[in-house]
């Protein structure tokens, strides 16, 4: 890998990072949909040996602590505005506590990866580092990629963990990423 791509990792690196500490509007594509997507690829590819559902508890387990982590360090400020659907507005600032539970959710997959391939590869790192910095930049992109089982079930579950905690502590996260409603409904509301 050239110099050039590093830099672009590196600036990858610093983007993911950086906007963990800014406050930013919740998404329903990063709070419900990427996770819900995580959970049925995760379902999808599970092989369903009683060894990998022995990996599958203990991940599950340490997917639900780093999840708890994240949250516990996430600001959350309801703005008071509604968006456009009349929903309330709600802004997250992650800070440096979602950066750790990201990492750890990063090196936690590529750590089971080696130790079922048998081999670590520092090419094989960098390039999972570089798909995994793309994804976060750019949410839509997750939903092409092909991960194993173990990848979809960390990620899936402390991604579903982390709003489910959120949710517990400001109930009005939940109404913030409800599903919009139609046009119709929205007319009937604006003619009462």
């Amino acid at each position: 890998m050239g110099i050039v791509m590093y830099l672009i990792l590196l600036w990858g690196i610093y983007r993911v990072t950086r906007k963990a500490f800014e406050f930013e509007k919740t998404s329903r594509m990063e709070q419900v949909i990427i996770p819900a997507y995580s959970l049925l690829m995760f379902l999808i590819t599970m092989d369903w040996r009683l060894s990998s559902i022995g990996l599958l508890v203990v991940l599950a387990v340490v997917a639900v602590g780093i999840a708890w982590f994240q949250a516990s360090g996430t600001e959350i400020k309801v703005t008071g505005d509604l968006d456009r659907y009349q929903r309330p507005e709600v802004l997250l600032k992650k800070n440096w506590r979602y950066v750790v539970g990201w990492v750890a959710v990063f090196l936690i997959g590529f750590a089971v990866g080696v130790f079922q391939a048998g081999e670590f590869s520092y090419s094989e790192l960098v390039s999972e580092l570089g798909q995994e910095v793309r994804e976060d930049l750019f949410s839509f992109a997750k939903l092409g990629s092909k991960y194993d089982w173990y990848v979809w079930a960390v990620s899936g579950i402390s991604s579903y963990a982390y709003t489910w905690l959120l949710k517990r502590r400001e109930p009005t996260l939940e109404q913030a990423l409800a599903h919009q409603k139609s046009r119709k409904e929205r007319r009937k509301n604006e003619l009462k």
